[in-house]
């Protein structure tokens, strides 16, 4: 797979962990994917297709991630 295909994938997972309870393990696969792919553009200087889109899955994959977990750690607080 190479590193454009694994953005585009990052991206797609991305905009599919709005789904709720499928969030939990999207969301971290869609940041695991972006910053895979983006550390193998960033190795491979000739190379810089989907740059944006691995940076992009990378951004709304932790965000999510980190929102999500958040939220299932005070709902377990408040309990």
């Amino acid at each position: 797979m190479t590193s454009k295909d694994m953005a585009v994938t990052s991206i797609i997972l991305s905009a599919l962990c709005w789904i709720p309870l499928l969030n939990f393990a999207i969301a971290p696969a869609a940041f695991y994917t972006g910053l895979k792919a983006f550390l193998e553009i960033k190795k491979n200087s000739a190379q810089q297709e989907g740059k944006l889109m691995a940076i992009i899955g990378m951004l709304i994959g932790i965000s999510v991630t980190v929102f999500s977990y958040s939220w299932l750690v005070i709902r377990m607080i408040n309990r």
